[in-house]
């Protein structure tokens, strides 16, 4: 192998992957493993240096989404940005500090497709909700930007990645500000407001956005990974506050480290708490028996579950007075609407078990895993084998 040139390449992207690769190489040295791989993860989008183990943890745990880079790692990202900022800046400050932190951590992790399309979706959001006090600003804007996406390429549509994106950033534009004020609200009646404030502060932002955008993209997550983590909820509430204390102090040891490791060590030790703290519970919750079940979603079933969320979200979104008359048309005539509801759910179980049945013939698809070709045989009867799965070696 004979190299013919260097230094040829784009000069941004020479700095930035000189620069990831100097704070990879600052982390290895300061933080030891596991701890390590894991603010990788977290800080430059190196998700593939945890141990097979502990990988599988923070899966049946929910807790992918820490190392991840997704729409959702965007929103907890927004999460914590804005409560750091915003005390200090105000609201309007808080969004431009959340939005070039965002954009920054973007071009870290190496700005990929799925990446920008996160950040873009949850950039807008805070435009439209925080910067003009506007939700149907942030609805026009989020729909806008994924026709813009679909007309340029039809095939995103069907992208897992921007699936998770837009139902992360549509369940934070419905879900975050109300789930906010409720839980002040419902924690001040029994804790007194000062306490429910406090409560609210230490919690933060990023675990009522990771509830908000968990609403809408934990069917998908079902759907495509068939599995649902049962303790996801106290799993994020007990382990997210440590989060920013990763970023901020794992940032800092990286940073410091690449300049001055003797100082950078000092800010290594206190990020190791964090990170040690985080790996521990995440073994934890993994260790509870029954923590995840796999379990499986056909098309028919996303559409049922779906449409529940909605029409109880629409429900929540009406007055008390017009929520009154509803239940009141309810219970007219409840036989007949008893009727029509069962109806309505045999035809989805009919239509959903229909879709799932073998159409009596021999499929065979062929499709790049990277190194190679996988095969995929579905049998006239049904059954599915994979040949080659590829990289992953749980395939």
């Amino acid at each position: 192998l004979i190299v013919l040139t260097e230094n040829q390449g784009h000069p941004l992207k020479q700095a930035i992957f000189a620069f990831k690769a100097r704070a990879q190489a600052s982390i290895n040295r300061l933080i030891p493993e596991p701890q390590a791989a894991l603010l990788s993860g977290i800080l430059l989008g190196n998700d593939n240096g945890l141990a097979t183990v502990l990988n599988d943890a923070f899966r049946n745990t929910g807790m992918t989404h820490i190392i991840a880079i997704s729409g959702f790692n965007i929103a907890i990202l927004i999460g914590i940005f804005i409560g750091l900022a915003e005390p200090a800046l105000g609201k309007r400050g808080g969004v431009v500090a959340a939005i070039v932190g965002v954009t920054l951590y973007t071009i870290l992790v190496g700005a990929s497709a799925s990446v920008v399309r996160a950040a873009l979706m949850g950039s807008l959001y805070l435009i439209g909700s925080r910067w003009f006090g506007r939700p149907n600003f942030a609805y026009a804007a989020l729909f806008l930007a994924s026709l813009i996406m679909t007309l340029l390429n039809p095939h995103t549509l069907w992208d897992v990645g921007f699936q998770l994106s837009f139902s992360a950033t549509l369940g934070l534009i419905l879900y975050a500000d109300p789930l906010t004020r409720h839980s002040r609200r419902w924690l001040g009646a029994r804790l007194g407001q000062r306490s429910a404030n406090w409560l609210i502060g230490l919690l933060g932002e990023a675990v009522i956005v990771t509830i908000a955008a968990q609403i809408l993209t934990q069917p998908l997550i079902v759907a495509y990974f068939g599995q649902l983590s049962l303790i996801s909820l106290p799993a994020n509430i007990v382990i997210l506050p440590a989060q920013p204390g990763v970023m901020i102090w794992g940032g800092l040891a990286t940073l410091t480290g690449m300049a001055i490791p003797a100082i950078g060590q000092l800010f290594a030790w206190v990020a190791w708490l964090f990170l040690w703290y985080t790996t521990t519970l995440v073994r934890f919750f993994a260790d509870i028996p029954g923590s995840a079940v796999s379990l499986q979603l056909n098309t028919a079933g996303i559409i049922a579950i779906y449409a529940l969320i909605f029409a109880i979200t629409w429900l929540a979104k009406q007055e008390p007075e017009q929520r009154a008359r509803l239940w009141s048309k309810l219970r007219q005539n409840q036989g007949r609407r008893i009727a029509y509801g069962g109806s309505a759910l045999a035809a989805v179980l009919t239509l959903g078990w229909g879709m799932t049945q073998p159409d009596g013939q021999l499929h065979v698809t062929f499709f790049d895993v990277g190194q190679g070709d996988a095969i995929f045989i579905q049998t006239p009867s049904g059954h599915q084998i994979l040949v080659d799965g590829g990289y992953y070696p749980n395939i």
